[in-house]
């Protein structure tokens, strides 16, 4: 069975020019997100220059890396919420 996913999974990604990046529209352009996305580091850069912050390549990438920390710290912490919720609502529905 995991086999079957798994040759499923890579015959999709395959036919994706940017695998999972790629468009749900069109698989051989790039995802509107990811054009969105790379579209807010210029105004980052922008809005930065105006309080009188000077980003470098150095401050952008550890800016960069800050944000992919939040997100992944936000995601691990909303699965957390749902697998304890998704354990109390089965306890409290087996026993009501």
């Amino acid at each position: 069975m995991t086999e079957n996913v798994t040759v499923s999974y890579n015959k999709i990604m395959a036919e994706k020019k940017y695998g999972v990046f790629s468009s749900s529209e069109d698989p051989q352009k790039l995802a509107l997100t990811v054009k969105g996305l790379a579209g807010l580091i210029p105004v980052i850069i922008l809005l930065a220059k105006l309080k009188g912050v000077d980003l470098g390549a150095d401050e952008l990438n550890s800016l960069l890396d800050d944000i992919a920390s939040l997100i992944l710290i936000l995601g691990a912490v909303l699965t957390s919420c749902m697998t304890v919720y998704g354990g109390v609502r089965k306890i409290v529905m087996r026993f009501y």
